[in-house]
């Protein structure tokens, strides 16, 4: 990182770590005094948190649709970290999350902050459980976020959707709205399937720090016109996949920045060029 690159990204933390510390008193003091733990307050002072951020961070975001007056679930792919404050900015949701995210140092404390739920996909059973909390959180009149690829891809493509992640909503027949999510990193070295998506080998603090000094960072966030509702998991699966697969521009995948730390993991075929979806289109297994 050269040395402009280098001052931008101790500014841009030392703003993060305050605006961090200027929400992270109020929400403490709602979770432990306001019945039923303030969710609608914490999830406002968590979409202030989030724009906030990207304000800091240099991160322009372009939307195509609308989503302030939607209630339900919103469905997205997922390429990075930064798709929560770019999706929280636009719209109060609570996010499902996978349980490993509450060790992450700072990230783990301010997702418990802002009332993520934490799904272990080690118990089988725990989706129960989730399912659950997410019919409290629609009962309370807010949105919820899922990202049902299961994982954050190089955005090659959308990856499979995993019916089983939908149960909860198929089961409630509950309104879920397609949102597409990509990247563009004008004026830095290197692919922005490398400089702000996350996936494979590539060490967080590390991304998070070169992220930090970038000078833009684009994103592109479009909705699909219309909700969906099904009381079948895979068929609502297909759907929302079909919805966020044609809104999606997929982000560029080559070449790796200079010097670039992390090994390149994602499968190629005998011309180079990384495979699409390799698991197939669609739902993928329960």
């Amino acid at each position: 990182m050269n040395p402009v690159r280098h001052v931008r990204a101790s500014l841009r933390l030392v703003a993060v770590m305050l605006a961090t510390g200027a929400i992270a008193t109020p929400t403490l003091l709602i979770m432990l005094f306001t019945k039923g733990g303030g969710l609608g307050a914490r999830l406002r002072i968590q979409a202030w948190w989030s724009r906030a951020l990207l304000r800091i961070m240099g991160i322009r975001v372009q939307r195509d649709g609308s989503i302030e007056d939607f209630s339900g679930v919103v469905v997205s792919n997922h390429v990075s970290y930064l798709d929560i404050p770019v999706l929280a900015a636009l719209h109060p949701v609570r996010f499902v999350a996978k349980s490993e995210i509450a060790q992450w140092p700072l990230i783990g404390m301010l997702a418990r902050l802002s009332s993520t739920v934490y799904l272990d996909r080690s118990r089988g059973r725990d989706l129960l459980r989730v399912s659950n909390e997410l019919s409290r959180t629609r009962d309370l009149g807010q949105s919820v976020l899922i990202f049902p690829e299961g994982r954050s891809t190089s955005g090659a493509e959308v990856g499979p959707f995993y019916p089983a992640l939908l149960q909860w909503a198929a089961k409630a027949e509950v309104d879920c709205l397609g949102v597409a999510i990509s990247y563009a990193t004008p004026g830095t070295p290197g692919a922005s399937a490398w400089n702000a998506c996350w996936w494979g080998e590539i060490g967080l603090l590390r991304h998070f720090w070169r992220l930090l000094g970038m000078p833009l960072i684009e994103a592109q966030v479009s909705i699909a016109p219309q909700p969906r509702r099904s009381s079948n998991r895979r068929e609502l699966a297909r759907g929302l996949w079909n919805d966020v697969s044609l809104a999606f521009e997929p982000i560029d995948q080559d070449p790796p920045p200079p010097n670039c730390p992390w090994p390149d993991v994602r499968p190629r075929g005998a011309d180079g060029q990384v495979l699409l979806n390799a698991r197939g289109a669609g739902p993928g297994s329960d």
